[in-house]
């Protein structure tokens, strides 16, 4: 750790054997099975059965953009990788923009597990001129995982909580950095529900747990490499174990493929479990000083840290002369330097860190302002009087222009992560523009890549989760990875044809952040006359919003906590449902653990359910008589409750898990639709639809993973078309499929 004992630990890693390793891992998870489908058929086994995007073989695709610039950083050569969030990747570039060969570093394909990924929120590199020199380092949030791989892009281990060959209780694991001693720091951003978690996680690479070794006996001086793990860059890393003496190290690992003990091993067997290195500590300084969101961090010329604390809305920086104590109190703040003008409604508040880099040859700093759309630049000179000034704040864009947008210098959804090549220009995520913007350091925009951005294709889906018909029989599809809305006409054959597109990613009720669940809203007026309107739950806006889809381009027509009029408070909701008598919308209000009602207007008119009962809801659904179904993922439960104007109260409640036969994780209920028969619940998890009564009595599930017509994966929104048959949005084939039901 660096500066000796100034670094405390407050949360160590237990590494100390396999038994432990596998009882932390397996603790309490049954894996579920799928019951034997039976039920329902596909309307015809046929490509026209569904809609989105396929292969000439019929497989479908993602409708997914050329890149998804997000994670940043900068290679030991100056070159450029940049994190391609939704094509789950890391791409390369020269410094000049054009593509590095190979072009795509990382070789390892999405999934779970070792030599797998999902999406980069984080990068980092090695150049510390150590034994790591080059590595390159993923931290990925949704997974809790950070990846590490070599200089050429092969995956060599992970350290988290999915899976992961070494666990670390990361909870949502932002940016990252490499220190001058070879040591990963990584913003561990979120601290729910242990709070103790937030602060920075710094981890030994050389630290990892190994396997029991197959080829050791009693008193050999030599543990096989394979067995154990152990590459050349191991050498001088300590290793302990059963019966091995402290402080032993590996002194070389030889062609052979042996690392040889510095003192001889006695006492080892065949299942000595041996761990490599050091471990893992997450600090934070204590109250009330402590990190609260730490989001990106770099280190300086002078090996100072600088961490982006984005709940402070202040950059705390912590001296290399102090042993870079993250127990202590920063050594220098930084708070929110001034908006620039032209930013309407910018504020303090508004410094909304999403990424840090410091140019160590200039000695800049530069943080990318994701509520402000710009960029902000500051002093990183160590020994200047004015050390941590605040320079200027830059988008490329000329005087009285704005600085959010999509115009070359703009930033449409604020910005991402930002790294220095090597030639001293400022790369920045544009993830909302589907590229990366370069800029000199006073700011002036330079180019873009790729160039011309290659934009998600029209008609398919990348991650949908919701569809919802109108009166007249169109279909909507959230296409939440793609930030945007589409509409499909019925072709007269039984298909969908293509009509329009809109949306673009924001924080603002015109704009979309992952959209989920839509229904049709036949009573809300709209302004042009008429009515019917879209609802979509726009989640992670924390709010619902009321679309005129009719409009050229659709239109808002109301949202649930901005706009006209500024109603409703929501957290994070996921289902929404439309009631086609009254036009009251019920909306699962997850992290509340609610439902949330609304009239067609947008004004809030109460809540239903137990917050203490309902849990994390997704699914809601609006029966015949106008009752209300809402599912609850965290218990695999399905509540009944009355309409709002019968009163709301609760009117019973099966569980999913238990009529399926499952326990530990369970199905992953998500999403629900019925007709005058039965219930259809989205079973996530285990790749199906369940058919029940309204009893919750099962009567079967149909579907089955797969990608062939008649299979699934992974269902969410379910809906009926005007037809009667079901429409399933199925998020990771990335289509809406087409059921006949009894």
């Amino acid at each position: 750790m660096p500066g000796g004992d100034s670094v405390k630990a407050r949360f160590l890693v237990a590494a100390s054997g396999a038994l432990l390793l596998a009882a932390t891992q397996g603790a309490g998870i049954v894996a579920a099975s799928a019951p034997v489908i039976t039920g329902c058929s596909p309307t015809a086994c046929t490509p026209g059965t569904t809609v989105g995007l396929t292969t000439t073989k019929g497989v479908p695709v993602p409708a997914a953009a050329g890149a998804y610039a997000w994670g940043m950083a900068t290679e030991p050569d100056g070159s450029i990788l940049v994190g391609d969030y939704w094509n789950y990747r890391i791409d390369h570039f020269n410094a000049d923009g054009s593509e590095a060969t190979p072009f795509v570093v990382t070789n390892s394909k999405v999934g779970f597990g070792p030599n797998t990924n999902q999406a980069p929120f984080g990068i980092c590199v090695d150049k510390s001129d150590g034994p790591y020199e080059g590595y390159i380092y993923m931290t990925e949030g949704s997974l809790y995982n950070v990846n590490q791989y070599d200089p050429n892009g092969n995956w060599v281990t992970t350290w988290g909580t999915n899976k992961a060959v070494t666990t670390v209780p990361f909870q949502y694991p932002s940016q990252c950095t490499v220190g001058p001693n070879g040591l990963v720091y990584i913003a561990n951003q979120w601290g729910t529900p242990n709070k103790s978690l937030q602060g920075i996680v710094v981890l030994d690479p050389r630290y990892h747990v190994t396997a029991a070794d197959a080829s050791t006996s009693a008193g050999s001086t030599a543990v096989s490499a394979p067995d154990a793990g152990f590459t050349a860059g191991d050498v001088g890393a300590p290793i302990k174990g059963s019966g091995i003496p402290t402080g032993d190290t590996i002194v070389s690992v030889t062609s052979s493929t042996q690392a040889v003990m510095a003192t001889a091993a006695s006492g080892t067997s065949t299942t000595t479990v041996l761990t490599l290195g050091n471990a893992a500590v997450i600090d934070s300084p204590p109250a009330p000083n402590s990190f609260v969101q730490p989001r990106s961090l770099a280190f300086d010329s002078a090996g100072n840290l600088w961490v982006a604390d984005e709940g402070h809305k202040r950059v705390d920086i912590f001296y290399a002369s102090s042993g870079v104590n993250l127990d202590g109190k920063p050594n220098k703040t930084i708070p929110s330097p001034p908006c620039d003008p032209i930013v309407v409604g910018c504020t303090g508040t508004t410094f909304d860190m999403r990424g840090l880099a410091v140019d160590t040859t200039n000695q800049l700093a530069f943080v990318t302002n994701g509520q402000g759309c710009v960029v902000s630049e500051f002093n990183a000179n160590p020994s200047s009087p004015n050390y941590g000034q605040f320079l200027l704040n830059f988008g490329g864009v000329p005087a009285g222009g704005s600085d959010c947008g999509t115009a070359n210098g703009q930033f449409e959804d604020g910005a991402r992560d930002i790294a220095v090549s090597g030639t001293g220009q400022v790369w920045v995520a544009d993830l909302g523009s589907f590229r990366a913007q370069l800029f000199d350091e006073s700011g002036n925009f330079l180019s873009a890549v790729p160039n011309p951005p290659a934009p998600p294709p029209t008609g398919g889906f990348n991650g949908p989760r919701g569809a919802a018909f109108d009166t007249a029989g169109d279909m909507f599809v959230s296409d939440m990875y793609n930030e945007r809305i589409e509409e499909f006409t019925p072709n007269g054959s039984g298909g969908f044809t293509f009509d329009q597109v809109w949306g673009m990613r924001g924080n603002g009720p015109g704009q979309f952040n992952y959209p989920r669940l839509a229904c049709w809203d036949p009573f809300t007026a709209l302004k042009s006359g008429g009515t019917g309107a879209l609802i979509v739950t726009n989640t992670d806006s924390n709010m619902i919003v009321a679309w005129n889809p009719s409009a050229n381009p659709p239109a808002v027509v109301w949202s649930s906590s901005a706009g006209t009029p500024p109603v409703g408070t929501l957290a994070t909701p996921y289902g929404v449902a439309c009631d086609p008598a009254t036009g009251d919308v019920y909306v699962a209000n997850s992290n509340a653990k609610d439902v949330v009602v609304f009239d067609s207007a947008g004004n809030q008119l109460g809540t239903m359910g137990s917050t203490d009962k309902l849990g994390f809801t997704r699914g809601i659904w609006v029966d015949s008589d106008g009752s209300v179904w809402a599912d609850n993922d965290s218990g695999g439960y399905v509540y009944h409750f009355a309409s709002w104007s019968a009163g709301g109260a609760e009117l019973g409640s099966f569980n999913v898990n238990k009529a399926l036969g499952l326990t530990g994780a369970g199905a992953g209920v998500f999403g629900i639709a019925g007709d005058l028969n039965y219930l259809y619940i989205a079973l996530s998890s285990i790749n199906e639809v369940g058919q029940f009564t309204r009893a919750g009595t099962l009567v079967g599930t149909f579907g089955g993973y797969g990608t062939k017509v008649g299979t699934m994966r992974t269902p969410q929104g379910l809906t009926f078309g005007p037809d009667g048959t079901l429409y399933v949005v199925e998020e990771n084939n990335n289509r809406v499929s087409h059921w006949t039901v009894p």
